[in-house]
Formats: C-alpha cells, sequence, structure tokens
C-alpha cells in the first residue's frame, strides 16, 4: 500500500455507468507507472482517484479525454 499521499492523483469525471467504469479499468490496467485507480460513483463528480509511481495527472487525462470522458483534475 502507498503511504505517500503526494502520487494520489484526483479526478472529477463522467464515469457515471458501470460500462463506463469497465472501459477505463481495461484503458488503465496495464498502464506503467499507475499503482491502483478507482472510481466513486456515488460522488456527483465520478472521482477518479489514481496512485501513480512515474504516470502524470496530465498523461491520465489526455488517456481519458481520448476515450471520450471528461476528465479534469482536483485540487
Amino acid at each position: 500500500m502507498c503511504n505517500d499521499l503526494s502520487h494520489i492523483l484526483v479526478f472529477k469525471t463522467n464515469i457515471r455507468t458501470v460500462r463506463n467504469k469497465k472501459r477505463v479499468q481495461r484503458l488503465l490496467e496495464n498502464r506503467e507507472g499507475l499503482l491502483a485507480f478507482n472510481v466513486d460513483q456515488q460522488d456527483s463528480d465520478c472521482v477518479l482517484r489514481v496512485v501513480a509511481a512515474t504516470i502524470t495527472a496530465k498523461e491520465v487525462k489526455t488517456l481519458l479525454q481520448e476515450a471520450g470522458f471528461e476528465c479534469a483534475e482536483l485540487d
């Protein structure tokens, strides 16, 4: 488990359905530098949290947007 919170990236998304969540899972699951992720579909912002070793917020955002999802980094 990663105790360094500086490596947790948080995004507001439009990942609202189980189908969308599975699409995102396929996009992210084997991405080098990405340790773990989850989507909180109960949250109104459908928050995506990414634990990253080397992948950047910009890379995650670009990857999701290219797949047709809205994605904005949260502070």
